[in-house]
């Protein structure tokens, strides 16, 4: 690798192929900085003959011997100036393609894009070579030669480019996954130049701003354009763009023909220009506005003309991999006074857009589908990765070229009868929301169209709806806007899936270096927001909660907004996610007191608020449980015991399948479960008998095998292999199939002693969350707030402590005197021995019989699950001629602190004993009563495990039967 310094003298130069213009007349201009096109052509000749005299010994690394040249990639270490500007026709002059590397790149990610793309040269700026040096780093050749003010006739002669030639390399910047590097070339390149130059009708007299980092892909035709028509480029510092007032200064005192920035500044723009008529006047020089790299909202568009009506809006749209814009629009007031965001455009030249759908067949009009784009701009894929290529960049089926290809954006759009298109957003930016598929772009359009909402942005994180906005400005300054308003005006004309679980004020959004919103530090600002207030600790001298704090726990658990004063139940909830919200606020406000049936009497948000203030607080114990080495929970024995007991029982094992859609980084895949591996302890553990007693060892690290298997291999009843044998961690199979490119299926297969129902909920969170992370480049994989190893230490106190005695009593006197089994009418003889083979029989609710329940469960103050159980019970007396029955039912729990979050075995079994009593025939209100107060009574005294339920009861055992009850309610909606 090469290090080329670039000499003071030699600042930018232009090759005379590409325009006419006077040797005199400026070419490159920023503040205190101005250089001419003789100046231009010295300086980009002489960078070219210093490429070009370049040899790379042939004992290099592969691919880094020969010449600079076609083919080859020259990093340009710069930043923006009129230097670098020289510096890329210096490149594209000795034929070779520009990849820009800004020196505020960490110098880790340059060197990987440097290695990637087998980069052959750095092409340095004055300043910035020790830098570089450390870029191109140690192992590689380095030869420094610097770049003299040569004579154009010393550049060598080079080939022709050739269309289908490397131009240059960009790297995304990773917010939607890893960077990749993306090949544009010669003819796409070109293409979109003269597009540009046509369609804003461009010549000598415009000044073309040069406001973009130059890692973002609409830097290059803002640095090349000017040039090929005589024109003049002009160069912003950050400083000019850091505030409204600044950037409108610089426009003013050059005389900037062409602007294009990002809605997410306009909008700060157009805040001030609304309050300022001089601010209005510095950018008279203005004939296009040019808006790109997010959906511009026709809110925004229509405050720009109110401001500027004679300064028309172009929305562009176009992906790097494409050559930058394939659309150009020229948005109208009319259009912007009917809809919420204005039409991308039609396609720029020699470009085709089609919409279609999952199969990859072009829709109607109207219809929103993928949007894929042809034709000239179609880049060459992404260097160095083809894999990932060949899953974006695909045949085109559709234009009938031979050897074409289409460049899959993974956004969603729609074509109008004219031949516009519609901008649908990004298909990676589809969240599931309360079994709805929902576009965070159609959120944000919610929020914009609430009054005084001038910017918007949504994330889902941690399955929630997360919202920021920012206020509009008002003739007295910055308008006042209340997060709860937003709320109510969105729930007023959205339907639910689309309101947000909360909204927070900024006074801006944040965005990255290339001036979009930056929603990867939204979410990071939900999950600080979320952690901060999960770990805030809960005293006397706290103030006491608040009902916006129970509506934002309702929220939390139900993973849907809390509107006013609505029923729990009316919002979705069931038993378990009942149990669940109790639990957290126990937690989260301190008060260990607050009771489930209080909460049940009144399931509101004020019903919650009602429960914490009456609670008392909880007692902290001077230090925790000493840690017990070896020690498993009641119910890691309990099943531990029951594959003892019956050893040609299959194991018993929990399966998840998970559907993948998208493209799919195996990498990051591998990493998130081994990421959950290595924070939940149950799987890195491995069990023995030591003495007589079940013992388990914890591993300190464990990974796990993500085998990848034909789409016919993946069996969810095939065998595990796993039982309480398995030697080494974690008892977890996974195992991954490739249905198509965008399509996988992953099966995972864990051990009952290591997992539960609701762990599986915790594990799905977990691994979304860790291969997101990886994607954005964060590898770091943090402990839990609490270990399983806790939990075991605490149940072990409380079982020996007084609440626990006093649980045993409770069990004892419900049960007593009950009949130790249910004698069900059989058509056969019942076996003496159980051979666990069973028949099922599905009956699936209707909607109407499903919403039916829901609401006579409400009307009772009861949850549909005790419905259920009621109507059950019903049926059971008729048949056993009997009032007294105890059936089981399952608890999660989970009210041990921190549980909620673990993966792991909490979940116990509870006998329910419903017994009426003498005389007339109940209504079906009074078994539900009795169903509900049964189930509240054994919820409350859940933490007492099953075997230690028996033991207080001591039953008369009869073979083949379970203790205390062979009948058992169940439900499984606690996780989805």
């Amino acid at each position: 690798m090469t290090v080329l310094p670039v000499s003071p003298d030699a600042l930018a130069g232009f090759d005379a192929r590409l325009a006419v213009a006077p040797p005199a007349a400026c070419a490159v201009v920023a503040d205190g900085v101005g250089i001419t096109y003789a100046e231009l052509d010295r300086a980009s000749a002489a960078h070219a003959a210093a490429l070009r005299a370049v040899e790379v010994p042939p004992g290099a690394p592969d691919g880094y011997a020969g010449r600079v040249g076609p083919e080859s990639v020259v990093a340009i270490v710069a930043e923006r100036g009129p230097a670098y500007v020289a510096m890329v026709l210096g490149v594209l002059r000795a034929g070779a393609a520009f990849m820009p590397v800004e020196p505020a790149t960490p110098v880790p990610r340059a060197q990987r894009m440097c290695r990637t793309a087998n980069v052959r040269a750095l092409l340095v700026q004055p300043g910035h070579e020790a830098y570089a040096a450390e870029v191109a780093g140690a192992g590689r050749p380095t030869v420094l030669a610097a770049a003299g003010g040569g004579a154009p006739g010393a550049v060598p002669e080079v080939p022709p480019r050739a269309r289908d030639g490397l131009a240059y390399v960009i790297f995304t910047s990773g917010s939607t996954g890893s960077p990749k590097g993306a090949m544009v070339t010669d003819g796409g390149m070109v293409n979109h130049l003269a597009a540009k130059r046509h369609d804003l009708a461009l010549g000598a007299a415009d000044v073309i701003g040069l406001t973009a980092p130059l890692s973002f892909d609409i830097s290059v035709w803002q640095t090349l354009l000017a040039a090929t028509v005589g024109g003049r480029v002009a160069v912003a510092s950050p400083a000019n763009l850091a505030e409204p007032a600044e950037l409108v200064a610089w426009v003013a005192r050059h005389g900037v023909t062409v602007l294009e920035i990002v809605p997410s500044f306009l909008a700060v723009l157009v805040d001030e220009l609304t309050e300022d008529a001089g601010l209005r006047a510095g950018l008279g020089t203005l004939r296009h506005l040019v808006a790109t790299g997010e959906a511009l909202p026709a809110r925004l568009a229509r405050r720009w003309y109110d401001c500027c009506p004679d300064i028309p809006v172009v929305n562009a749209y176009g992906p790097t991999e494409c050559s930058d814009d394939v659309t150009h629009h020229m948005v109208t007031r009319e259009e912007c006074a009917t809809r919420a965001f204005p039409p991308i455009g039609a396609e720029i030249q020699d470009t085709r857009l089609y919409v279609v759908d999952a199969g990859g067949t072009p829709v109607g009009a109207d219809v929103e589908g993928d949007l894929l784009v042809g034709g000239a701009g179609v880049g060459r894929g992404y260097i160095a990765d083809p894999v990932r290529t060949a899953l974006a960049f695909v045949p085109d089926h559709l234009s009938g070229r031979a050897g074409a290809r289409l460049y899959r954006t993974g956004d969603r759009g729609s074509r109008a009868p004219d031949g516009t298109y519609d901008y649908h957003g990004r298909r990676d930016r589809q969240v599931k929301i309360r079994g709805h598929r929902v576009e965070l772009g159609d959120v944000e359009a919610q929020l914009l169209a609430v009054p005084g909402v001038a910017t918007a942005a949504s994330v889902f994180a941690d399955g929630r709806l997360r919202a920021f906005v920012t206020p509009g400005r008002t003739s007295a300054g910055a308008g006042v806007l209340d997060a709860d308003d937003v709320l109510r005006a969105v729930r007023a004309s959205a339907p639910a899936y689309l309101v947000p679980h909360e909204v927070t004020v900024l006074d801006r959004l944040p965005t990255g270096r290339a001036g979009k919103v930056d929603h990867r530090a939204l979410a990071e600002r939900a999950a600080v927001g979320a952690a901060e207030r999960a770990a805030a600790p809960a005293r006397a001298d706290r103030p006491e909660p608040t009902l916006a704090q129970a509506r934002a726990v309702f929220a939390e658990v139900l993973a849907a907004p809390a509107a006013g004063d609505d029923d729990f139940f009316a919002l979705g909830g069931d038993s378990l996610l009942a149990m669940r919200l109790v639990s957290l606020a126990r937690k989260r406000f301190d008060a260990e007191g607050a009771s489930l049936r209080g909460f049940l009497t009144d399931p509101t948000p004020r019903g919650l608020l009602a429960v914490l203030r009456a609670a008392g607080e909880a007692e902290h114990p001077a230090e925790h449980a000493e840690l017990l080495p070896g020690a498993l929970s009641s119910g890691q024995e309990r099943l531990w015991f029951l594959e003892q007991l019956h050893p040609g029982r299959d194991p018993l094992v929990i399966r998840l399948r998970l559907t993948l859609r998208g493209s799919l980084d195996t990498a990051a895949l591998r990493h998130a479960l081994n990421a959950v591996v290595a924070r939940h302890e149950p799987l890195r553990t491995v069990f023995a008998q030591v003495a007589g007693v079940p013992a388990g060892t914890v591993w300190p690290t464990a990974e796990i095998t993500l085998d990848e298997v034909p789409a016919s291999e993946v069996d969810p009843g095939a065998p595990s292999g796993l039982s309480v044998h398995t030697a080494r961690p974690p008892l977890m199979t996974a195992r991954l199939a490739r249905v198509a490119p965008d399509h996988h299926v992953l099966l995972l297969v864990l051990h009952h002693l290591v997992a539960d129902g609701w762990s599986i909920a915790v594990l799905s969170e977990e691994i979304a969350t860790y291969y997101r992370r990886h994607l954005a480049g964060d590898r770091a994989v943090p402990p839990p707030e609490t270990t399983y190893a806790h939990y075991v230490a605490e149940e072990r106190r409380w079982l020996a402590g007084p609440d626990g005695e006093a649980c045993e009593r409770y069990w004892a006197g419900a049960l007593e005197g009950a009949e130790p089994v249910i004698e069900l009418p059989l058509s056969r003889p019942r076996r003496t021995r159980p051979d666990f083979t069973a028949h099922h029989v599905v009956r699936e609710l209707t909607e109407w019989e499903t919403d039916a329940v829901a609401q006579v469960a409400r009307a009772a103050r009861a949850t549909p699950f005790m419905a259920v159980t009621a109507a059950f019970y019903a049926v059971l007396r008729g048949l056993c001629g009997t009032d007294d029955l105890v059936l089981g039912i399952d608890s999660l729990n989970r009210s041990w602190p921190g549980s909620e979050g673990l993966i792991g075995t909490f979940v116990n079994q509870l006998p329910v004993r419903l017994t009426l009593p003498a005389g007339g025939e109940p209504t079906f209100d009074e078994l539900l009563a009795l169903v509900r107060g049964r189930c509240l009574d054994a919820y409350e005294h859940d933490r007492l495990p099953f075997h230690r339920i028996v033991a207080a009861v001591n039953p008369p055992r009869r073979a083949g039967r379970f203790p205390l009850f062979q009948v058992k309610v169940t439900q499984q909606s606690g996780w989805k």
